[in-house]
């Protein structure tokens, strides 16, 4: 109701200035108020306002947010006043005697004043809200491109928000000003955020490289209580133009110097397109973003095996939002369950497998080791077998980084995991191993739990000042798990190149600054941060490689390691100790049955009170 009585309102002063000018424009002529009587020019006269106000209203002049109105609108009113005096001067002259009422200098005074008036009651306006908002919340926008300029337009539309300044680091457009703001360099961002009380930075830089992006991140979080929010990648806005609810916060990938290498898409469709494709472990942060590239890659079906109900419920959901022709089977179900997997397998003819169901948090399992040895490694035997029986073409292994050299039972059961897929000789199927480390996002990873303790006010826990991760983000770990499971050689250990350890201690002061906070130290700043001391199993660092024998692959995110072969008869009566002779025994137990069959497995033995 308030938006339709603003357009009323705007409506009828355009009306008066037409009708008025009219007389204006004659008093600046001939220095006396005219107005005709009893002929046709009064009647034209009359008639005028209605007149523009249809001949503005059919060429959008009233769709325009007044308060938003730039020099397009200008543009836009000077054209429409010019069509709209040319009809009028015509029906004029076209009035008969009424012509030599109307000098020819009139025409010309009423053109000039009608656009001059106009166009003044729109920057009125404008200033007006401009000046409204003027206590609103500051930021600065960094990028002053075509997102730069879009941003502003939404900010100014949503009018809670002031854009105080731009930044750019294009020389040739230091100094120039957009929509009244002008851009200054990245050189001048802090003397910018003290003098204007900025209490905010967006980032409108979308076509910008990881490690360019990482850069200009790195030189914004020194600055004092000043967030750092961003646009979205390119492609991401590349379906409709920018508005606020682009903006998000910035994440700890996007301070992650490292670049993305660009995929072989021969390598990422070659055991996918047009291909029968299972993922166990469905539901799970990496059998989730596998089966998403799945359906987009053009798998001819997809048979998502997943043992949860609800995340099995949700990843069909999210895949259904995919234009794609792949079909799509949800299938509940557990890996240790080998005739359901056999008969599932079987039934679907299926051609690849993407093992990714597994039993991975470290203090979880290290509590409850039978069941993440069964789950792990027992599970994985199964889906083997399984996949074997049936004439699987490719299986796949997600493994991780904690099975070097593991210290506790979650990264041992993945190594026998890998010993398990290593130890199978067959030439009709082709195994791949994948060894990666922390993937940023998944259920397992300490930056949701970084971010929740933040927004909670602190502290945020850190088991230990010196303890490092390796880390990528879930889409480039899964593109990369895709490709290396394409490359030739079997029963290799794939290891993906995760760039440089991350301190934790470090991304946790990243995330506190990044929001706008201070770290506490003493009785300073705004968040503390807590060591809370290693947690059972937990090591300082994790490893990719047992012994340095790397191999590279045609890929250069992709490596490769031969590393010792188990004797399939040790397997197998492992396999048999689990299945058969664990079921009482005690946690310790259970860790003192790893120790001769994985390399360097270090346990925590201390005493448990729990039986697993």
């Amino acid at each position: 109701m308030q938006t339709r009585f603003k357009k009323i309102l705007v409506l009828t002063l355009d009306a008066s200035i037409v009708f008025f000018s009219v007389f204006i424009a004659y008093y600046l002529r001939i220095d006396s108020i005219y107005y005709p009587v009893n002929d046709e020019l009064s009647l034209i006269f009359i008639l005028t306002p209605f007149m523009a106000i249809f001949i503005f209203y059919l060429n959008g002049l009233y769709e325009i947010v007044n308060r938003h109105s730039n020099i397009t609108t200008v543009v836009k009113i000077f054209k429409m006043v010019s069509i709209f005096v040319l009809i009028w001067a015509l029906i004029v002259y076209l009035s008969g005697n009424a012509v030599v009422n109307v000098p020819r200098s009139v025409i010309l005074i009423y053109w000039i004043l009608l656009f001059l008036l106009l166009a003044a009651l729109r920057v009125s306006i404008f200033f007006y809200f401009q000046n409204k908002i003027k206590d609103a919340n500051k930021i600065i926008i960094y990028g002053a491109g075509s997102a730069g300029r879009q941003l502003i337009s939404a900010l100014n539309s949503e009018g809670t928000t002031k854009v105080v300044a731009l930044i750019d680091d294009d020389k040739r457009l230091i100094g120039r000003s957009i929509f009244g703001i002008k851009i200054y360099s990245s050189s001048e961002v802090s003397l910018l955020c003290t003098k204007y009380n900025v209490k905010e930075v967006v980032l409108a830089i979308p076509s910008v490289g990881f490690t360019e992006k990482a850069k200009i991140i790195s030189s914004l979080k020194h600055i004092s209580n000043v967030s750092v929010r961003s646009l979205p990648s390119i492609d991401d806005l590349a379906k409709g133009v920018v508005s606020i609810k682009d903006i998000k916060n910035i994440n700890i990938e996007d301070v992650l110097n490292r670049d993305k290498v660009k995929p072989d898409y021969y390598l990422l469709r070659k055991n996918i397109f047009n291909k029968v494709i299972m993922v166990t472990g469905a539901g799970g942060s990496i059998g989730t973003e596998l089966c998403k590239q799945i359906v987009k890659l053009g798998a001819k079906k997809v048979i998502l095996f997943e043992i949860s109900e609800f995340a099995l419920y949700k990843l069909e959901q999210d895949l259904q939002e995919i234009k794609s022709n792949c079909e799509i089977y949800p299938k509940l179900g557990s890996v240790l369950n080998q005739k359901h997997l056999d008969k599932i397998i079987s039934f679907f003819k299926v051609e690849t497998v993407f093992h990714a169901a597994a039993y991975k948090h470290v203090p979880l399992v290290e509590s409850n080791p039978l069941e993440g040895l069964k789950n792990n490694a027992l599970g994985t035997y199964y889906t083997v077998h399984s996949a074997i029986k049936n004439n699987v073409k490719n299986f796949v292994l997600i493994s991780t980084d904690k099975a070097v050299r593991p210290t506790n039972v979650m990264g041992a059961s993945k190594r026998i995991a890998e010993m398990i897929v290593q130890s199978i000789t067959n030439d009709r199927i082709k195994f791949s191993i994948v060894r990666f480390g922390n993937v940023l996002g998944s259920s397992g990873s300490v930056i949701p739990l970084f971010s929740k303790q933040i927004s909670s006010g602190g502290p945020v826990t850190v088991t230990h000042k010196n303890i490092t991760r390796y880390f990528m983000t879930i889409a480039e770990a899964v593109e990369l798990v895709i490709q290396a499971g394409s490359l030739e050689d079997s029963s290799l250990i794939y290891l993906l190149d995760m760039g440089k350890p991350i301190p934790i201690d470090q991304l946790a002061r990243d995330m506190i600054i990044l929001s706008g906070l201070k770290v506490k130290e003493g009785n300073y700043g705004d968040i503390e941060i807590k060591y809370t001391g290693l947690r059972p199993g937990e090591k300082m660092y994790e490893e990719l490689l047992i012994n340095n024998n790397v191999i590279k692959t045609k890929h250069p995110r992709i490596f490769a390691a031969r590393e010792q072969f188990v004797n399939v008869k040790i397997i197998e009566e492992f396999i048999h100790v689990i299945e058969e002779k664990l079921d009482s025994s005690t946690p310790e137990e259970i860790k003192k049955q790893l120790i001769p069959i994985v390399e360097d497995y270090s346990p925590n033995l201390s005493k448990s009170k729990i039986n697993s």
